[in-house]
């Protein structure tokens, strides 16, 4: 289309550095776009955490749950457009209220985080299990 555009811009307008200038305009258009297209795919390449999702937050709200001790190995990355995974490992104060705990956590991540691809790895923390059954 440039050349058509500055093609006739020549012949008609005698205007022969129109030729240059559309060529460098539609070059930085291009160089715009593809530097942009580069940036996403770089970042889900490379597994990075999701614009706009504070890893901080997310682990905060899964801490605050009763039955929670800690959090780790904790993984948060876009796998494709539309989807963001996340991957945990969560030590426990009981084993017993797993389930229970992990629908209250798959709850807040899907409903206040809009993460719906979760996996959690239980674990008890063995100090805790230990001092509980000496008591």
């Amino acid at each position: 289309m440039a050349a058509i555009i500055s093609g006739l811009m020549i012949i008609y307008f005698d205007f022969p550095i129109i030729d240059p200038i559309l060529y460098i305009f539609i070059a930085i258009l291009l160089s715009s776009f593809i530097i942009k297209t580069f940036l996403k795919i770089s970042k889900l390449i490379l597994d990075a955490t999701p614009d706009g999702y504070n890893v901080e937050k997310i682990k905060c709200d899964i801490l605050k749950i009763d039955n929670v001790i800690n959090i780790h190995d904790f993984h948060l990355w876009k796998a494709s457009n539309n989807l963001i995974s996340l991957t945990a490992h969560i030590d426990l104060k009981d084993i017993n209220k797993w389930t229970d705990t992990m629908h209250e956590i798959n709850s807040i991540l899907e409903k206040k985080h809009n993460i719906t691809h979760i996996t959690i790895q239980p674990e008890i923390d063995f100090f805790c299990e230990l001092k509980k059954n000496k008591d």
